[in-house]
C-alpha cells in the first residue's frame, strides 16, 4: 500500500481524509466505510464480501494513521450457494 503514515491528532475533518485514503486504496472492496473514534481508538464499519476484504481495510487503515485500531466491525456479507432456493436465479419448482 502506498499510503502516508499520519501521525496527527484526529480531528473530525481528518477523519475524513484518513476515510477517503482508505477507500482510495481499497477501490470498493469495502462498501460504506466508516471509520469513528471511541476511547482513543478507531472503529471501522462497513460492508464487504470476504475476509480478505475486511483485512485490507484494517491494514489500509494501519497504513495511514498510527491510531489503534478498538474494533474491525466490517461485515463480511455471505451469498448463497449457486443452485440452491435462497439465489434469486432459480425458480422455485413447488
Amino acid at each position: 500500500m502506498n499510503l502516508k503514515l499520519n501521525n496527527d491528532p484526529v480531528i473530525p475533518e481528518s477523519l475524513a481524509h484518513i476515510e477517503t485514503l482508505v477507500q482510495r486504496e481499497l477501490r470498493g472492496r469495502v462498501r460504506a466505510l466508516r471509520l469513528s473514534m471511541r476511547d482513543g481508538g478507531l472503529v471501522l464499519e462497513g460492508t464487504t464480501d470476504s475476509f480478505y476484504c475486511k483485512q485490507l481495510g484494517q491494514h489500509a487503515v494501519m497504513a495511514v494513521t498510527a491510531l489503534p485500531i478498538l474494533a474491525n466491525d466490517i461485515v463480511v456479507l455471505s451469498k448463497p450457494p449457486c443452485g440452491t432456493s435462497d439465489s434469486p436465479n432459480v425458480k422455485d419448482r413447488g
